[in-house]
């Protein structure tokens, strides 16, 4: 309950979550019974090939052209352009050297955290291989630590390494970022992550179970609870941080079925003047 409340306020903050509906897969039987379940299984297995096929055709289909750029204030304006420090020793501005035209996928943790900060690692670690093919290094992961004066460069470096997270240049760069106590405070708020009971927001793991994201070149921004499922996660991290319509939409047309038309995805779609009530209108 705590964290449903805290997203409501993180949603508040940012840019309409779009509401992905998920389609689930079936698997079929090991043992073929009979002649007529044998027929219906390979019928069944040939439809699945078939729209796997299909939908591999419909991504090549969508542009791989960057869309415009937003104009106007960008929601990112409200970031602390604070100098951070990371894993490396980096000294690094956080709007200017990390964020300025880039998706990003931010969340916080801390080193020493036991409740919910192990789950949401294995998670981000799980999300950034499942980006690769769509990103690559364009993406960045950014953990920011709500103990700066305890996590140093080299326990950001061993805590990587007890989650087996590579230096891998062809996945999404992964920043782990301490800092200055005030900075990261005033980063926490700026995302949204804080509780309004002063008792609550002093429990650091009420912070950490939750992904912000978002693109400042594009302005679109939005959170989701690391509870949600995977493809939940990848389709409508890929939707809000892509900067085409092939990086956006992909991950959504293969986990799709026939009946939607991608015709109908366009750059318009989770713009703010097209997102109302978590619903948004996709226009040609």
């Amino acid at each position: 309950m705590k964290h449903m409340k805290r997203l409501s306020r993180v949603a508040l903050c940012l840019l309409p979550i779009v509401a992905i509906a998920s389609c689930s897969s079936s698997t079929s039987p090991l043992t073929i019974l009979s002649h007529d379940e044998g027929s219906q299984t390979l019928a069944s297995l040939s439809s699945e090939t078939r729209l796997a096929e299909i939908n591999r055709e419909r991504v090549a289909s969508l542009s791989s052209e960057p869309v415009p750029s937003a104009t106007g204030q960008r929601a990112s304006s409200k970031f602390p352009n604070a100098v951070l420090i990371d894993q490396h020793g980096r000294q690094l501005k956080f709007y200017d050297d990390i964020v300025k035209d880039h998706p990003v996928c931010v969340n916080v943790f801390y080193t020493r955290c036991q409740g919910s900060c192990p789950g949401t690692t294995q998670k981000m670690r799980s999300l950034r291989h499942r980006l690769k093919d769509e990103f690559g290094s364009e993406m960045r992961f950014i953990s920011l630590s709500l103990e700066p004066d305890v996590d140093t460069p080299k326990e950001l470096q061993d805590y990587m390494t007890l989650f087996e997270i590579e230096n891998d240049p062809a996945l999404p760069e992964w920043l782990f970022l301490t800092g200055q106590p005030e900075d990261i405070e005033s980063l926490r708020r700026a995302f949204g992550l804080y509780e309004r009971d002063p008792e609550l927001d002093r429990d650091k793991t009420q912070h950490a179970a939750t992904l912000t994201f978002g693109n400042d070149r594009t302005n679109r921004w939005a959170a989701l609870p690391v509870g949600s499922s995977m493809d939940d996660l990848v389709t409508t991290i890929t939707r809000i941080t892509g900067n085409t319509n092939r990086q956006r939409f992909g991950q959504t047309v293969l986990l799709s079925s026939l009946d939607s038309d991608v015709s109908e995805l366009s750059t318009t779609c989770l713009s703010p003047t097209n997102s109302t009530k978590n619903k948004c209108r996709c226009q040609k």
